[in-house]
């Protein structure tokens, strides 16, 4: 069983992060500066003073643990594998940008190999040395046309990678105090660029460590009181642990750990409405599907053709029902009741007072706009609408949702659940409802 499978979504979410943004094709140009986080660069390229680590190291607190226990330790990053569309000519193969063979385009581009190194340190030992050794591979795929010619070949190729983890231990009262370094050794041609050094590079590196027995994780967000001065030693270079799997009794400890290269909070999970990854866990899934479906037909070809995981991504969102992207659109959780007394236990019924006359969901207001926002104000002032719903905010500020009267799109936001939202200074009741 994977010992670290409750931590494996959000994983896979870092070890993705940047690695393809909308419109998902070669050409676009934020695909060209590609590869921003958890890179762990060759020695001999960070040497060079470009500001770029050849290493990564992550320290944490561990408690409750006995010299006989374990840590396993698993760490993650992705590596270039160059693809080159070759075209034959007189016998010999040249490299080119694109081809499109029988309609099918194929693209030369930057993919990528997920890695997986695997340990397990025993905390009553001093410390643990485990190499990192990849060596290069170079795979070629002929390409044809309809009539069996041979047209072109696809060059798939990684370069040699090497390196090693240090794992060490040190006790600091009752607690252990844990270090992961990881470290790039790689060779490089003198004076590589950083694309050339990329291709020796750890991307999106990130380790995991999980704790056997009834040993825990202490959070370095929410450090217990006893663990202060031993968090304070603690040294994390460019990266950050926090506790992830299922959240325990006390918040502040946990068997399993995530050293991000993202900054996260404890135990971070993805949305529950997302369908798949979109290689931006910081953006919104309902603004990419739709932004998605406005590709043109030249711009989904070729986004396929740059990527696997980009089409799969595209046939996603295109295969999405509306039940599915209405799910995306999320709403409001009330965890704790509300924060004011309603007319009914479901958040939105509740009631505010302007110029003596009640509003509540149903009533009818003309807008008066007074924060200008933005633009969008001035459209609206003097406009009639429709309440929706009355709210509180965490400063314990009632504002009301309301639905523009006529707003030719009202009926497609009532369908959708979008709102505009107005405090009470911005409203007046009409004045058939006054009393």
């Amino acid at each position: 069983m994977n010992r670290f499978s409750a931590a494996q979504a959000i994983a896979d979410t870092i070890l993705y992060e940047g690695y393809l943004l909308y419109p998902y094709t070669a050409s676009a140009r934020k695909n060209h500066q590609r590869w921003q986080f958890g890179v762990v660069m060759p020695r001999a390229y960070a040497a060079a003073g470009t500001g770029e680590p050849a290493g990564m190291q992550t320290e944490v607190l561990a408690e409750n643990t006995r010299p006989t226990d374990s840590i396993d330790v698993l760490v993650r990053f992705l590596q270039i594998q160059t693809r080159l569309v070759q075209v034959a000519s007189n016998g010999r193969f040249e490299t080119v940008d694109r081809l499109e063979i029988d309609g099918t385009p194929y693209i030369s581009w930057e993919e990528a190999v997920e890695r997986e190194i695997r340990c397990q340190f025993e905390l009553g030992s001093a410390c643990l040395e485990v190499p990192i050794e990849l060596g290069s591979s170079r795979v070629a795929e002929e390409l044809r046309d309809a009539k069996g010619k041979l047209r072109a070949r696809l060059v798939r190729e990684t370069k040699p990678l090497s390196g090693h983890i240090s794992v060490h231990a040190r006790d600091e009262g009752r607690l252990q105090r844990l270090r992961v370094r990881i470290e790039n050794d790689s060779e490089i041609a003198p004076g590589a660029n950083r694309a050339g050094a990329l291709q020796s590079a750890f991307l999106s590196c990130h380790t995991l460590l999980a704790c056997s027995g009834h040993g825990c994780f202490v959070s370095m967000l929410d450090v217990p009181e006893h663990a202060a001065a031993a968090a304070k030693l603690c040294r994390n270079e460019h990266t950050w642990p926090v506790l992830v799997g299922e959240p325990t009794r006390d918040a502040r400890y946990a068997p399993m750990v995530l050293s991000s290269p993202i900054i996260l909070y404890d135990f971070p999970v993805n949305a529950p409405q997302s369908e798949g990854d979109k290689f931006d866990g910081t953006e919104i899934d309902e603004l990419l599907n739709l932004s998605i479906l406005t590709m043109s037909d030249d711009e989904k070809r070729e986004a396929r053709a740059t990527d696997p995981r980009a089409a799969t991504l595209i046939d996603r969102a295109q295969a999405m029902s509306a039940e599915q992207l209405a799910r995306l659109h999320g709403g409001v959780k009330f965890e704790e009741g509300p924060a004011f007394e309603t007319e009914e236990t479901q958040p939105g019924v509740a009631h505010l007072v302007v110029d003596g006359v009640r509003i509540a969901k149903g009533s009818h207001v003309r807008l008066k706009p007074s924060r200008r926002a933005d633009v969008w104000d001035s459209f609206l002032s003097g406009k009639t609408a429709l309440v929706k719903g009355v709210y509180e905010d965490f400063e314990r500020r009632r504002y009301v949702a309301v639905s523009v009267d006529d707003d030719p799109a009202r009926e497609m936001h009532d369908w959708y659940g979008r709102s505009l939202f107005f405090y009470p200074e911005e409203i007046e009741p009409l004045a058939e409802q006054t009393s």
